[in-house]
């Protein structure tokens, strides 16, 4: 890029030619610290069960001394205890995950993504250190401490963090790259989440209870300080010259929920462009989310899986999907992006662009040119057909019939994960770029209320479909659903809002 270059909405804020090292650069920096970031959050999560049900099972005895022989916390009455402190504590952990979307786009907002990403891993590590003083104390002390922990989730979640390194991803590298960028992102995330698990459950067995916990702390610090030294600083947008010179004004943390009425485009025709879109990205969670949590309540029922044959699977899975993601969805995008550019016409630019070139160029060159309209709009024909192959492949799992089948089936459907990153391409191009944070923030929150509505609705089906001896037809209902958010995404089209 030339000095002389006019700056565009798709020019990245970070130099393109600025000197670095090839295997640093700020994309692949990001990759780094939300794969170990990741890793660190999930480790303790298998734990954090056992945990809650030991202390569920002291705090019962101290009331119910035991008398008799076996395991004192296989009653009835415990069992029941453990099951109400840990739907507590999830509820508070949901409801917390929720809100931190808003908290992290108000520090993005404020301060950048660099601080978004940080801050809240400083409060999921105190989280952490809170979870290691409740099982020192136990008993019912330590399930309501546990409980209250969860609070800190409104500060740092999971979710929020990989809003601000999505957000991040965004402002670094160029608009043409942001698509395959975003599953990549999501595909090391994938891998940090498996790592972790693996990694919660090997430390437990060697070094006790506590391990998992400890090791999470120590990690997240490092990750903390990893990060700050290695991930580039970029201003918030309030604190960047706009294309009239003059910066942006502060935006506001709840301007997410802007995203969700009807807008107007170029023309100021009411658009329901990003609606659709918003609530396509719903629907087709919430198809998907409740997919892992069946299979391993299939291959329980139908298969008598046990423990280590549903991680055997769960963890199959979980590759498949990293490199899907990270491997096969950028080069699918961009070989579609060449087929589609070979499919139109090229547009002239010479002749007749030349006259434009006067005091009011910089407002022309706000426009995305035809090949970065090209790549969107492939972007949205790949969100529709993602999205439909889930659907086609989701309802074929209710065929399925024997155990091996059943570990075909966990290893296909990834070949549809592309539809969470291809949808976060294709709204930051209906946005213009004061918007983009903001719709960013819409796409995750939509996402986040899709998990929590997901295992109620379909673990409801389940079971009364379990009941009905028919378990596997709730893979056929998730199916239905996906096809109504296919239906739902057919209207949307590259008419960016105003």
């Amino acid at each position: 890029m030339s000095p002389t270059t006019s700056a565009s909405e798709a020019t990245p804020l970070l130099p393109v030619d600025a000197p670095r090292p090839a295997r640093l650069a700020p994309v692949r920096r990001l990759q780094l610290i939300s794969y170990l970031m990741v890793a660190a959050m999930s480790m303790p999560n298998t734990s954090l069960l056992y945990v809650m049900r030991t202390m569920s099972c002291d705090a019962f005895d101290a009331d119910h001394p035991f008398e008799g022989k076996g395991d004192r916390c296989h009653a009835p009455d415990v069992e029941s205890l453990a099951a109400a402190n840990t739907a507590a504590m999830s509820s508070v952990q949901t409801i917390g995950g929720i809100l931190s979307i808003f908290v992290t786009q108000f520090w993005i907002a404020r301060l950048g993504t660099k601080t978004a990403m940080f801050q809240g891993s400083i409060w999921s590590s105190i989280r952490m250190i809170t979870h290691v003083y409740a099982m020192y104390i136990g008993g019912a002390t330590g399930v309501r401490i546990t409980i209250a922990a969860q609070l800190l989730c409104i500060l740092g979640s999971p979710g929020g963090f990989m809003l601000a390194t999505n957000s991040a991803l965004m402002e670094t590298v160029p608009a043409a790259q942001r698509t395959a960028m975003f599953g990549m992102l999501g595909g090391a995330q994938m891998a940090g989440y498996g790592t972790g698990l693996v990694m919660g459950g090997t430390l437990y067995t060697y070094l006790g209870l506590y391990g998992p916990f400890l090791t999470a702390f120590v990690m997240l610090v490092l990750v903390v300080l990893l990060g700050l030294s290695i991930i580039p600083y970029v201003p918030p947008a309030h604190k960047r010259p706009g294309p009239d010179g003059k910066p942006a004004a502060k935006p506001s943390a709840l301007n997410a929920l802007k995203m969700f009425r009807p807008m107007r485009d170029a023309q100021g025709r009411r658009s329901w462009t990003l609606l659709c879109l918003i609530c396509g990205v719903f629907m087709a969670s919430l198809a998907t989310g409740y997919v892992p949590i069946a299979l391993q309540l299939m291959g329980q029922a139908l298969f008598g899986f046990e423990p280590n044959m549903t991680s055997a699977m769960l963890l199959g899975n979980m590759v498949m999907r990293t490199i899907f993601l990270m491997f096969i969805f950028p080069r699918l995008i961009a070989a579609g992006r060449r087929w589609l550019a070979s499919k139109l016409p090229v547009e002239p630019i010479a002749s007749e662009t030349a006259s434009v070139h006067s005091a009011g160029e910089s407002e022309a060159e706000e426009d995305a040119s035809p090949l970065e309209r090209n790549n969107a709009a492939f972007d949205i024909h790949f969100l529709r057909l993602s999205i439909l192959v889930d659907a086609v492949l989701t309802g074929a799992v209710s065929f399925v019939r024997k155990d091996w089948q059943l570990f075909v089936a966990a290893a296909i459907l990834p070949l549809a994960s592309g539809t969470g990153p291809a949808a976060k391409g294709v709204v930051t191009e209906l946005v213009g770029p004061e918007h983009k944070q903001e719709a960013l923030s819409a796409i995750a929150l939509v996402e986040s209320m899709a998990t929590v509505s997901t295992v109620g609705l379909f673990g409801s089906a389940y079971a009364a479909l379990a009941k009905q001896g028919m378990p596997q037809m709730v893979f056929a209902a998730n199916a239905a659903v996906a096809f109504v958010a296919f239906n739902i995404l057919v209207p949307v089209r590259l008419r960016p809002v105003a």
